[in-house]
């Protein structure tokens, strides 16, 4: 269940690969696949593609947003969306885009991607403004927002992101790369779930990040005594 779930990011993956517009995607692969679980409480990486570390351990605290802005607004077929930096996001040209799994009517895994568009508005192409002096003059900022609701597309969304998108068709291909490489991963938890079933799936999850603590800890321990 453990290597499975690399391949399910790995999947998510080719995914954005294949099927993104921007060759920052497709060629300098500036992106980031994960498979994330919450208790409840906290949310944790379970498996990670090999991408940019930058992106997907900061993604624990945008998923961890995200469930919270829709805490008691979550459906099946729905999709978030984020960018901002003071909601969930890194730097604006950073989206962080994540599908909630559910099974039984309950939300388990979240699989989610997080990817550097090549275009977010502003005044200067590629977000990167030198003179800038306060955070609106970056780029648009993206507060948690439903890109799908219910298995539709909100095109009252997309719309929006396209009226302050210098290149627009580029941004709405590269997008929806996304919400399909997030179901890829829905696909593929789904099937997982169902071989084994959720008790044995969720007492696999219980070993991997125990494995994961016990790992540092025995790094940790043989280190000398000293001051770090």
């Amino acid at each position: 269940i453990r290597e499975y779930l690399e391949t399910v990011s790995e999947e998510i993956s080719k995914t954005m690969e294949n099927t993104s517009v921007s060759t920052v995607f497709s060629e300098a692969h500036d992106y980031s696949t994960g498979v994330f679980y919450s208790d409840g409480k906290d949310v944790s990486l379970l498996a990670r593609a090999n991408s940019q570390p930058v992106h997907i351990y900061a993604s624990v605290h945008s998923v961890e947003t995200l469930l919270g802005a829709f805490k008691y607004n979550l459906n099946e077929g729905d999709i978030v969306l984020a960018s901002d930096p003071y909601s969930g996001g890194s730097h604006i040209p950073d989206w962080t885009l994540m599908k909630p799994v559910f099974y039984h009517n309950k939300p388990v895994f979240f699989p989610a991607v997080r990817a550097h568009f090549i275009e977010v508005g502003g005044p200067v192409p590629g977000g990167y403004n030198s003179m800038a002096t306060e955070i609106w003059q970056e780029g648009f900022r993206l507060a948690p927002i439903k890109i799908c609701e219910k298995g539709e597309i909100r095109r009252d969304v997309v719309n929006l992101l396209a009226a302050n998108n210098r290149l627009p068709d580029t941004m709405e291909g590269d997008l929806n790369a996304m919400i399909g490489a997030c179901k890829v991963g829905e696909d593929r938890i789904v099937r997982l779930v169902e071989k084994y079933g959720l008790e044995v799936v969720l007492e696999s999850v219980d070993y991997i990040l125990g494995y994961s603590e016990r790992r540092v800890r025995n790094e940790i321990s043989s280190w000398p005594d000293g001051a770090y």
